[in-house]
């Protein structure tokens, strides 16, 4: 029977990237988009993040949506194109090359679904360049960010800017409480011109399930935070990654009190667990499958909140939408299922009256998928979403903000005012 030292005693392991190369956890072999689109720092010394010449264009679309445009399949898959798997890496590479596209047009990536079905890009202020690759962790000691190809990146100037959950599953053995979880994850890295990349390093933290480890874990994130690393995602509830800051004397001098809140089997506990902390001023800032980093600011305005988990699959759910927005409901995040599918909308509703109403719209997009020569699939938006795009560009110039691109169904698009 397989044992896991989570099953021993507790364990806090502090890794280095440098020490990430001959590890535990395993990775695949970076994405690269292909030989027609941007170079790879392997290709080339001059990137697309090297044109010193290059000019934004002040009057295009404030923001671009990307998706897989053409990839290896077949007829009998059109409508189901995430499997299988040759057509899956085919299609990612494919999204791969769109987000390079648009990044050497100067639009920088601000979401995407987990599959890379579609992705959200916003025009920022120089060019951008990716990479991604697939990831597997448990929860097994040695288990680390994401080995060679991690460091491989930021060693050529990436930083991390994304981690999209394919696969998150947990057991327990009968008799016993105590959990084997296996993790599946894509994590995306950028390039931007002109600019270091950050270090990296990690915190895996296990403990028994039973003996209830958030506060403890709050306790190793705040001892990270003070040596001046910020945690920027959570790659398994057992693992924060975290990136250094410019200045640690203003993150020693501002340190904002931790809490964690975790669950692993029960969704409802876990929601308790993170409302509970909001009723005592603590804000998210990272929350993915089990697992939340909440921050309340020390000598601040820790008025208290609370959460609302909403389901996008559900028919009520632009009506419930809409009356989160008469009561000031601030967009805080999505929360992937088991197969990372961004269903489920997590907003702050503050409890103090008079709040500022919000205002939300939604957009949707659907794609017309046909095969054009024998195993080539081509995707493009139909006629009525090439229109909601347009109207995407119209909302963001009445003064509307893009925050998410999910998945219910149809790929959609939150936007706030």
């Amino acid at each position: 029977m397989k044992t896991s030292i989570f099953k021993i005693f507790p364990v806090i392991i502090v890794l280095l990237t440098a020490l990430t190369a001959g590890t535990a956890q395993s990775g695949r072999n970076i994405l690269q988009p292909k030989a027609d689109a941007a170079p790879t720092s392997t290709e080339t010394e001059k990137t697309s993040t090297d044109n010193s010449d290059f000019v934004i264009d002040a009057s295009a679309d404030k923001y671009k949506l990307v998706f897989p445009v053409k990839y290896r399949g077949s007829a009998d898959k059109i409508n189901d194109y995430e499997k299988p798997e040759m057509t899956l890496t085919s299609a990612r590479e494919s999204f791969l090359e769109e987000l390079n596209k648009a990044g050497a047009q100067g639009y920088r990536f601000v979401a995407a679904t987990n599959n890379f079905n579609a992705g959200l890009m916003k025009l920022g202020d120089t060019q951008y360049e990716y990479r991604s690759f697939e990831n597997e962790s448990d929860n097994n000691y040695g288990a680390n960010t994401a080995g060679a190809d991690h460091e491989k990146l930021v060693e050529q100037g990436f930083r991390f800017v994304a981690r999209f959950t394919l696969s998150s599953f947990c057991s327990t053995e009968v008799g016993d409480w105590l959990l084997e979880c296996e993790y599946q994850h894509i994590l995306l890295y950028e390039k931007e011109k002109n600019k270091k990349p950050p270090r990296y390093e990690t915190v895996f933290h296990l403990e028994r399930y039973n003996l209830n480890p958030d506060s403890n874990f709050a306790k190793v994130i705040s001892a990270k935070m003070a040596d001046g690393f910020l945690p920027v995602a959570a790659l398994s509830p057992f693992l924060i990654l975290f990136e250094e800051v410019a200045d640690r004397d203003e993150l020693k001098d501002n340190l904002p009190e931790i809490g964690t809140a975790m669950s692993l089997l029960w969704n409802r506990i876990f929601v308790k667990k993170v409302n509970a902390l909001a009723r005592k001023g603590y804000r998210i800032k990272i929350i993915s499958n089990g697992i939340a980093v909440m921050y309340r600011q020390r000598g601040g305005d820790n008025t208290p909140a609370k959460y609302v988990w909403v389901s996008a699959k559900k028919k009520n759910f632009e009506k419930n939408l809409a009356n989160l927005a008469t009561q000031g409901a601030v967009y805080s995040a999505t929360y992937p299922n088991d197969d990372g599918k961004k269903k489920t909308l997590i907003f702050e509703v503050p409890q103090n009256a008079g709040s500022k109403k919000r205002e939300y719209k939604l957009l949707q997009f659907k794609f017309e998928v046909e095969e054009v020569s024998p195993g080539i699939l081509s995707r493009n938006l139909t006629p009525e979403s090439e229109k909601s795009l347009q109207r995407l560009n119209e909302l963001a110039r009445e003064g509307f903000v893009a925050r998410d691109i999910f998945n219910p169904d149809n790929v959609s698009v939150l936007l706030e005012r």
